[in-house]
């Protein structure tokens, strides 16, 4: 936000008022005024969010399966998540996203995607194909009627 004051954090998802109040306070504390915080709640169709966000900040460092990084992948948004839970198992670091282990790293990243729109399309291509091929219906129809034909030959 410091370098670039015309982006906007978009926050989508029910926040409570007592963690919203935390995030704010934790921007403040930073620097970052809350107009510069958008919380969005619930979000029935977060594809139009997607497809004009400039990047997906993963930030839980506890992800299990990662959906909301898939999405991002399918949609065309350029990913820089947690370097923990199951993101690096999703992103690999500067093929199909990017990866951070602080904060300051996850400022870095989040400029490299700004600063460098060539890398940005080479991540979002990638991306795109990583999530067609391992994410789409067809692989998940493919892969349970693989496990299925293994028990019933079993």
């Amino acid at each position: 936000r410091h370098s670039h004051p015309e982006f906007k954090l978009k926050y989508a998802g029910e926040v409570s008022d007592n963690y919203r109040a935390e995030l704010l306070r934790l921007a403040q504390q930073e620097g970052v005024e809350a107009t510069a915080i958008e919380f969005l709640g619930f979000v029935e169709d977060i594809r139009p969010v997607m497809e004009r966000a400039t990047a997906l900040l993963m930030c839980s460092r506890n992800e299990a399966q990662g959906r909301v990084t898939v999405e991002a992948m399918f949609y065309g948004t350029p990913v820089v998540g947690s370097n923990a839970g199951g993101t690096p198992e999703i992103i690999e670091h500067n093929w199909n996203g990017l990866l951070y282990d602080d904060l300051d790293q996850a400022v870095a990243m989040t400029q490299r995607i700004i600063d460098e729109p060539q890398l940005s399309q080479r991540l979002i291509a990638n991306a795109h194909r990583t999530a067609a091929q391992r994410f789409s219906e067809e692989t998940y129809r493919k892969r349970i009627l693989e496990i299925y034909d293994s028990i019933l030959i079993s």
